[in-house]
């Protein structure tokens, strides 16, 4: 089995929110249930939104580094630059597709407050591993779903992020 690489550096979230959310891909958000049970879902697709972008509401959720975010039902990141604070969706793991799915089937709502404004890389019950896999990083996409505030979608940035993952390390 690969060596677990539990991602221990805070400065991981300290870029902006293209470049963490680029290279989140291939990496596992990890899940301890009550009953002990640890599962491990290769994240696949995630979204990046920066503090200039007009885009969604900002409050004191938004603001912090390398921080869980439940946020409407959907599961986000905190990082941070020196322009602001920006946020990575995670959109996609393995198999399930859609930020609101994962929150589902990961039972995010049991652990919200547990979570909320809480380190991704010192947690419990919901952390983030490095299993070493190698993912190929297709070209950014318009983001899914999104209306800037004046209700204009015709310049959305692309920062779609999605990936293939192309060699399993527990296969050597």
């Amino acid at each position: 089995m690969a060596e677990i690489k539990i991602i221990r550096k805070p400065d991981f979230f300290k870029r902006s929110a293209d470049e963490v959310a680029s290279d989140l891909l291939g990496m596992f958000i990890c899940r301890k249930f009550d009953d002990g049970t640890v599962l491990h879902w290769c994240i696949t697709e995630t979204e990046a939104y920066d503090d200039s972008e007009a885009v969604t509401y900002k409050n004191n959720m938004f603001y912090g580094t390398g921080e869980w975010c439940p946020y409407n039902g959907m599961l986000m990141i905190n990082c941070r630059t020196d322009n602001g604070c920006d946020n990575v969706l995670i959109r996609a793991v393995d198999c399930i597709k859609g930020p609101c799915n994962i929150v589902e089937v990961l039972k995010i709502k049991e652990i919200k407050n547990e979570i909320t404004k809480k380190d991704v890389i010192d947690q419990n019950k919901l952390w983030l591993d490095d299993f070493g896999f190698t993912v190929e990083k297709n070209t950014p996409k318009k983001r899914v779903g999104i209306v800037k505030k004046d209700k204009n979608t015709e310049n959305l940035k692309e920062k779609n992020y999605q990936a293939t993952a192309i060699h399993f390390p527990f296969f050597d």
